[in-house]
């Protein structure tokens, strides 16, 4: 078997693990956890370190020199907060949405073309990994932030909310389309 046809059949067996009603609610309820949990105290402690300042990845479109202003007005304190900040929560919490995300499409999305879309929250966790080495490199290395990371960055920022908007988009249509065909069902008996 050919090395790419290999890779290919350990990811959809990966997938075939996560495609388990049992799996996606224990992933779901991480997923709350992080909600209500993890978030909340990750942005408390990030707003100790920045004030009102905004983070560059919570935005969907920004370009290099909005994110050098907005590195600008980051304290020496703060970039390091940062940095440390993406470090420790910032790798958790894209593998929980994405292999939830993943679960809950191998669930809903069944065979043919559409299995390939199942694929997109992956793509969204390593461009989220991506945007988060290309920002703490430029926070890393300011006053003189690495023109590469600074042009990157918002180009990975994209891609990621992107493909994370658009798996929900369609994990939300497919079951909201499969919730209504079910009720429909069972008031036409």
């Amino acid at each position: 078997m050919p090395v790419e046809k290999q890779r290919k059949s350990q990811i959809y067996l990966l997938i075939d693990r996560l495609n388990s009603k049992w799996i996606f609610l224990a992933l779901t309820a991480l997923f709350i956890l992080f909600l209500l949990v993890f978030l909340p105290r990750e942005a408390t402690r990030s707003d100790l370190s920045t004030g009102d300042l905004a983070s560059p990845d919570t935005q969907f479109i920004y370009s290099a020199s909005d994110l050098k202003a907005l590195i600008s007005n980051y304290s020496e304190l703060a970039r390091k907060e940062y940095i440390i900040a993406k470090v420790r929560f910032d790798i958790l919490w894209p593998i929980v949405y994405g292999l939830w995300l993943t679960s809950g499409l191998s669930i809903v999305l069944k065979g043919g073309w559409r299995k390939g879309l199942i694929f997109l929250p992956f793509i969204a966790v390593i461009f989220d990994f991506l945007e988060n080495i290309a920002v703490s490199i430029a926070m890393a290395t300011y006053p003189s932030p690495l023109g590469i990371a600074l042009y990157l960055a918002p180009i990975f920022t994209g891609i990621k909310w992107l493909t994370l908007n658009l798996a929900m988009l369609i994990f939300g249509g497919v079951v909201i389309v499969k919730l209504a065909s079910y009720i429909l069902k069972k008031v036409s008996r």
